[in-house]
């Protein structure tokens, strides 16, 4: 049993799904990769993650409406959800924590800063598997 957590990587645009992948290391993250909100939900009821890194704006429902659905499955709320989007602003991280976000992170972004917010969302929340 590989005891690195799980990391569920939410985002419809293949070089950003890259990004974050390699900003997550092998040696400590293991990573799924889901290219919506309705493949995140379902990977994320099959592998119940530690975190889901979350893209704001995607086909089918946006990162807000996969959040807000994951929070009202009993078995998803624990999840911590860090969003990574190209979406700038104060008013998309307001409306992130408000949904329950534990973090919002604005593209592009460096693997160093990545993954320690990726850590830090990880040692706060708890996670899953």
């Amino acid at each position: 049993m590989n005891a690195n957590p799980l990391i569920l990587i939410v985002n419809d645009e293949l070089n950003l799904r890259g990004d974050l992948k390699n900003a997550l290391p092998d040696d400590r993250w293991r990573v799924r990769e889901a290219g919506d909100g309705r493949e995140a939900l379902r990977m994320a009821r099959k592998y119940h993650p530690a975190l889901i890194l979350l893209d704001l704006i995607m086909p089918g429902p946006d990162g807000f409406t996969t959040l807000a659905a994951l929070k009202l499955d009993s078995r998803l709320a624990s999840i911590p959800v860090v969003f990574y989007s190209t979406r700038r602003g104060e008013v998309f991280s307001r409306i992130a924590r408000d949904l329950g976000a534990a973090d919002y992170i604005a593209a592009p972004a460096g693997p160093e800063e990545i993954s320690s917010r990726v850590e830090k969302a990880l040692a706060a929340g708890g996670g899953g598997r």
